[in-house]
């Protein structure tokens, strides 16, 4: 965090959903070395899978990008009723 961090509000819907992750998820690399991107094809389905299935999907797909993890991962996933 910087010296002043800012307070931000957002407003949820039911349904919404809000992914809580450690740097674990975004300093991942592929199996070419380079860094890989939260995108629509690693986080697409995050808001639309069950959501008891959600969280493993999404590691399985990070998964077939990179491999075997390197870097211990936490993940935590919320959503509003």
């Amino acid at each position: 965090m910087s010296p002043d961090p800012a307070v931000s509000t957002v407003n949820l819907a039911p349904g919404d959903r809000v992914l809580f992750y450690t740097d674990g998820l975004i300093e991942s690399r592929d199996r070419r070395g380079e860094w890989i991107e939260l995108d629509e094809s690693l986080l697409g389905t995050l808001g639309s899978d069950p959501f008891d299935d959600a969280l493993d999907r999404l590691i399985d797909r990070l998964e077939e990008r990179v491999g075997t993890l390197r870097d211990d991962l936490a993940l935590f996933l919320m959503e509003c009723d």
